[in-house]
């Protein structure tokens, strides 16, 4: 659902939607909203009415589990892309399909966590749009199935909080991937998420296999763990 602006009903097809204005993200409430919480009932109702929504997909949506505080980062496919704030050490995530819905939580992806700095830092602020990929690096290989984020845009609002940084983790440009720089060649290497060895790795699993399926795909890498952190 999103927000029309327009002088009058009669004008609608003329409007505009609503937009962020770092972003340009029109404003939006995702289907599973207006079905699962009761604020947003009177819309559900109208879209009943006007047999917007499809009955088997209210269906799905009804059986997902509740949940509060479902994050505006909400994939619905691996490689859709999302607004992410540098500012934060944890990107929290929403996977959703017709047959699933977790919340994961990554940690400290544009943290510096370099030893020599004797303190934990973000050295960047502002938003960025990314999304991820499975890794195809040879030096993913052995790591099994591999996630990377690229970076698609770049916002006004990126800068480097910290003065004479020396961008051990790499300033964000569109079209590369996060990156820090190796403590022992002293080179960018992406960051990577390996599923077999990370807490998400079960839930993002999960998530890709469905949303495949959905799509009458099933070519998935196979996940030999999940435990890690």
């Amino acid at each position: 659902m999103r927000f029309r602006i327009c002088d009058s009903i009669a004008e609608f097809q003329q409007g505009v939607d609503l937009y962020h204005d770092i972003t340009e993200e029109p404003w939006n409430v995702s289907l599973y909203s207006v079905i699962k919480v009761p604020a947003y009932d009177a819309f559900y109702q109208l879209l009943l009415e006007e047999s917007v929504i499809d009955k088997d997909l209210i269906s799905d949506i009804r059986s997902l589990p509740s949940i509060r505080g479902l994050s505006s980062s909400c994939l619905y496919h691996l490689n859709q892309p999302f607004i992410l704030d540098l500012a934060h050490h944890e990107m929290h995530l929403s996977l959703m399909t017709r047959r699933s819905l977790e919340t994961i939580k990554i940690i400290h992806s544009w943290m510096d966590t370099s030893p020599s700095r004797g303190i934990l830092k973000m050295p960047y602020t502002g938003l960025i749009r990314a999304r991820f990929e499975l890794s195809t690096l040879p030096e993913h290989v052995e790591l099994g199935p591999t996630l990377l984020l690229r970076i698609l845009d770049v916002f006004k609002s990126v800068q480097c909080i910290i003065e004479g940084y020396d961008n051990y983790i790499a300033f964000p440009e569109a079209g590369t991937f996060l990156s820090r720089r190796s403590k022992k060649t002293g080179q960018y290497r992406p960051w990577r998420y390996p599923l077999n060895c990370r807490v998400a790795g079960k839930a993002f699993y999960t998530f890709m296999q469905n949303s495949q399926s959905a799509h009458g795909h099933n070519d998935m890498p196979r996940l030999t763990s999940s435990t890690g952190v």
